[in-house]
């Protein structure tokens, strides 16, 4: 099976990368080792800059957002509270991502659903393609392509196939865990919330964000200061003192514990030949509020249009990819590593989480 580009993950980024290669004629293949599109643990906050550069359709929007209430929670669980306006929107990531996905399809490219990628297929040292076994067929086949695109998120088949440089240690990621609250009522709320404090996690935070019918409800902490265990509690903690916001809707149900991680140190290197890796697996999410989609999305954009130049050229050597990687970092590298230089000042402190939470209540003072 020859393709042109073989995208390996249907997130934010893979489907992005996958639909502008597609719309500019390009043999597509985009996989997705899941039996669905969008299984990632996530609020689901949407920023303003993504609806307008990304020409998002409305249909897949939950709620328009017009403020964010942050709240700093102490030792007794005693709630302060400050407000700030933050405009965007919100989704369920299932709903979003399969809409992405479905762009993609639309443009051209052949998806292939429970598709679990083994690793990249060398030829001659060269990456030529990858095998993959059909998880639903039990089959297993070799899809060659010219460009590989890795977009399986932070523990990246692709990149723990190959060479590339830096392995993420415990204090390189977030453990996140959330639930879905689904409501008897309508929700009317234009307000997100996030939490604040060593109650709810050492470095990080807890969020509910609201739905048409629900709310998704989570937290999330730096792996090295926190265990699953722990982090459950604080998660129940989050639920008891968040009665308050979702109590007038009437809860209904909470779905099944979700739990993923999330990278908080950008990879220095995103290119070998013939390979591009965006998003969650090139840690292109922002540091102190793990916010990846717009980063994966603009990501999956200029790979892309790398990914067409080379094309036209027939050239996929490690120096012609090299563009993304250095534009990249023009527009977004810097600031991604300013943020782990500061993160990296603040876990080598004596208190990390007392100046954490100092640079957050500055922040949003």
């Amino acid at each position: 099976m020859q393709y042109d580009v073989i995208v390996v993950g249907a997130g934010p980024s893979g489907s992005i990368a996958a639909e502008k290669c597609a719309k500019e004629g390009l043999k597509v293949a985009l996989l997705e080792k899941a039996d669905t599109i969008g299984t990632k643990v996530c609020a689901g906050g949407l920023e303003p800059r993504i609806l307008h550069e990304f020409d998002i359709d409305k249909s897949i929007i939950e709620t328009l957002i017009q403020k964010a209430f942050f709240h700093i929670v102490d030792d007794k669980d005693t709630v302060h509270e400050t407000k700030s306006t933050r405009l965007g929107a919100t989704t369920y990531r299932s709903k979003f991502d399969r809409y992405l996905s479905d762009r993609a399809v639309e443009a051209g490219a052949d998806l292939f659903l429970s598709s679990y990628c083994q690793g990249v297929v060398n030829d001659k040292a060269q990456a030529k393609g990858v095998q993959v076994f059909f998880t639903r067929k039990k089959e297993l086949v070799k899809l060659l392509g010219d460009v590989i695109v890795a977009a399986d998120g932070f523990n990246s088949i692709i990149v723990k196939s190959t060479d590339f440089p830096e392995r993420y240690t415990a204090s390189d990621v977030a453990l996140a865990i959330q639930y879905e609250v689904s409501t008897e009522k309508e929700v009317k709320e234009d307000a997100i919330h996030l939490f604040y404090g060593d109650s709810i996690s050492k470095i990080g935070y807890g969020w509910i964000f609201p739905k048409k019918k629900g709310f998704t409800v989570g937290v999330g902490c730096l792996l090295s200061l926190t265990k699953a265990v722990a982090l459950l509690e604080s998660l129940e903690r989050l639920m008891a003192l968040g009665i308050n916001i979702m109590k007038p809707y009437t809860v209904l149900h909470r779905s099944k514990l979700q739990a993923s991680c999330i990278p908080l140190k950008p990879r220095k290197t995103l290119v070998q030949s013939n390979i591009l890796v965006v998003g969650d697996a090139a840690g292109q999410v922002s540091i102190f509020e793990g916010a990846g989609i717009y980063y994966g999305m603009a990501a999956g954009r200029l790979a892309a249009k790398v990914i067409v130049d080379a094309t036209s050229k027939g050239d996929f050597s490690e120096e012609t990819l090299k563009t993304y990687e250095v534009e990249w970092t023009r527009l977004f590298g810097e600031e991604m590593k300013h943020q782990r230089d500061v993160l990296d000042l603040i876990l080598s402190s004596n208190n990390p989480t007392r100046w954490y939470l100092s640079l957050v209540l500055r922040k949003y003072s």
